[in-house]
């Protein structure tokens, strides 16, 4: 099984169905479009018309309440059934060339396909093995980049996407910035 953090992955979610709050052009994205935001323009009741766009808390609205089954940001928990399954390893997207080399070495595989490696920064991939190390504890919680999508959501919001995503950050060992936990009295 591999996971990565709730919070990045709703990030993820919205910067590549939803644009990341740029205007979207439906002549350029027609699955997109039909997917995703016309079902999201009907639900919030937004105009169809151009320009089309999204902000992050109008995402969520639309993840959390009106779609939440979407597999681009349901919970893990839910998806895979971590609690009831019995997975031997469970990999996490920021420590996944680590992790897939750790697993690797336990199976005793001694020749590994060349895989196209992501850094997980803005999609930047490398593919040629490099990798940044982060301090061991730095992909327990948010990266920077994705903490200030959170810091402008109204503290209801953002309290109901952590506890939506709470099991999800138990079970797998993810914390939440200092910063959010202020914000949401949890």
């Amino acid at each position: 099984m591999s996971v990565r953090h709730p919070l990045s992955r709703l990030v993820s979610a919205f910067r590549d169905k939803f644009g990341g709050g740029n205007t979207l052009v439906k002549a350029m994205h027609p699955p997109k479009y039909r997917l995703f935001w016309r079902p999201a323009l009907r639900a919030l009741g937004k105009r169809k018309k151009a320009p089309i766009q999204f902000t992050f808390a109008e995402f969520l609205q639309f993840a959390l309440y009106i779609r939440p089954t979407d597999r681009h940001w349901r919970s893990m928990a839910e998806i895979c059934s971590p609690c009831s399954l019995s997975y031997q390893y469970i990999l996490k997207l920021e420590t996944f060339s680590e992790d897939l080399a750790y697993l690797a070495m336990k199976l005793n595989i001694t020749r590994v396909i060349s895989i196209h490696k992501r850094n997980n920064k803005k999609g930047e991939s490398t593919t040629d093995g490099t990798r940044t190390v982060r301090p061991t504890t730095d992909h327990l919680t948010l990266d920077p980049a994705y903490l200030k999508y959170y810091l402008q959501l109204p503290p209801r919001l953002l309290a109901n996407v952590i506890k939506k995503y709470k099991l999800d950050l138990e079970l797998f060992g993810y914390k939440i910035p200092p910063a959010l936990v202020n914000r949401t009295k949890i």
